[in-house]
């Protein structure tokens, strides 16, 4: 059956929900305080990238999240398989930034009144909303 263009609706089969998947992630809070808390559980979406979105969304620790790797299931984790999206916090996407092209160095985290900051070589960052973060969709996927 042709589908009538112009008239500004979908042909049914795309007007369907589409069915979420299921998919296993693994998060790690900041330090709570030596080290990260890590959970691992599976979350749904309509894609890897939208269902880790919503893990990010519905997480809940006193110490916020630090990372988190989704993969299409434990079986592909415990495979060393690729993982399809991932989620980092501002405090590693900025340290990752500062130090790119930097053959070695030392770093610092701390607090002081004026928020968080990093002290690369013995210079300091502030970091802007270290607990927020972003979501990244692994590349080559």
């Amino acid at each position: 059956m042709n589908w009538p263009s112009g008239t500004g609706q979908l042909p049914p089969l795309l007007k369907e929900k589409r069915k979420k998947m299921e998919y296993f992630i693994i998060t790690n809070s900041f330090a709570a305080p030596f080290f990260s808390d890590t959970d691992q559980y599976y979350v749904k979406g309509k894609n890897p990238l939208d269902a880790l979105q919503e893990a990010v969304k519905k997480y809940k620790h006193p110490c916020g999240l630090y990372a988190a790797n989704l993969y299409q299931s434990a079986d592909d984790f415990h495979k060393n398989k690729k993982r399809l999206a991932y989620y980092i916090c501002n405090l590693v996407i900025e340290q990752e930034r500062l130090t790119k092209n930097l053959g070695g160095y030392s770093i610092l985290h701390d607090r002081d009144s004026g928020g968080e900051f990093i002290k690369i070589n013995d210079k300091k960052h502030y970091i802007t909303n270290p607990k927020g973060g972003k979501c990244f969709l692994e590349i080559g996927k």
